[in-house]
């Protein structure tokens, strides 16, 4: 049995264990706020750079929908075409 499944268990066992009472340790929700605020400032600089290389390949004679799979061919996705 691998690590993740074994802590799964182990939380289904006192889950078991507790029952009906449901206990949890209560995360700090600065923490959480802080994480939500970092990844809200990562994708508004994401978006911002993607922005960005599309009006470059536009700038430089591009279609938009090539510019959308010269984007996507890096990210190892397609668009189906």
């Amino acid at each position: 049995m691998g690590e993740v499944a074994a802590g799964l268990i182990g939380e289904i066992d006192l889950a078991l264990k507790e029952f009906p009472e449901l206990k949890f340790d209560m995360p700090d929700l600065k923490t959480i706020n802080i994480v939500q605020r970092d990844l809200g400032k990562k994708q508004v600089a994401i978006k911002k750079i993607r922005d960005q290389y599309l009006r470059k390949l536009r700038e430089e004679g591009f279609t938009e929908d090539e510019a959308l799979d010269l984007l996507e061919e890096g990210d190892g996705s397609s668009r189906g075409r």
